[in-house]
């Protein structure tokens, strides 16, 4: 152990201590309310851009402030326990269409919709329908967006109509007329024809090319045509 005497502090000592002490705390309130004032200038520069009643006021009180700041801190929670509600909502109508959709296609038939329509017969059905559009289209290059749009039930007819005797095609003609016709069923039809004419043209971005680019589709389309029609003689 040391057995050094200790030397005793002298009043100067004493009081250069109490003086570091005294400027060491000085220094730190000082360097809080920096933070404190550099904080609230910044909440006033935020409500300003989000509260325009406050634009005009060069200087808020710091009460001021924070009141508005609570005030949009509580609007925005109010406004996200909102979204979270229409979130749920959502996902709940989603799940009850899922289930609806789920339902629907345990009606089906094992072996997909019932058709007396052979694949050939199917295929052929296609050409002439392709061959068709073509040539109505050349004539008029709107015609090429109508059967955009007229492929979708063309699909349809050909998987729901059945052709093994007249009873049984006036039964399923007439069921696909009120199940594929209707403008429930037309609408998507229609959103999925314009969709594949913003995916294959310019129209969206250049609409005067596009003319000239129907055109070209049509001139590859009966290329197709012509090639098969080639292949199968």
């Amino acid at each position: 152990m040391d057995s050094r005497p200790v030397k005793p502090i002298t009043p100067e000592e004493r009081k250069l201590y109490k003086e570091v002490r005294r400027q060491s705390h000085i220094t730190a309130e000082q360097k809080r309310r920096g933070h404190i004032k550099a904080g609230l200038d910044q909440l006033q520069v935020l409500i300003s851009r989000v509260d325009p009643s406050s634009q005009n006021q060069s200087k808020m009180s710091k009460a001021n402030v924070l009141m508005k700041s609570v005030d949009y801190v509580e609007k925005m929670h109010s406004r996200r326990e909102a979204v979270d509600s229409e979130i749920a909502l959502l996902q709940e109508q989603v799940k009850q269409l899922n289930n609806s959709i789920n339902r629907l296609q345990e009606q089906l038939p094992a072996s997909g919709a019932a058709s007396g329509m052979s694949g050939r017969q199917y295929q052929e059905n296609q050409r002439r329908f392709t061959q068709y559009v073509c040539e109505r289209s050349t004539q008029n290059y709107r015609f090429w967006i109508f059967s955009l749009m007229a492929q979708s039930l063309f699909d349809s007819y050909n998987s729901v109509v059945s052709t093994s005797n007249m009873d049984e095609f006036c039964r399923t003609a007439l069921a696909w007329n009120s199940q594929q016709c209707s403008l429930a069923a037309l609408r998507p039809a229609v959103q999925d024809g314009l969709r594949k004419i913003s995916q294959t043209t310019s129209i969206l971005t250049e609409p005067n090319r596009l003319p000239q680019q129907l055109i070209e589709l049509i001139q590859e389309e009966r290329g197709k045509l012509q090639g098969a029609m080639d292949s199968t003689t």
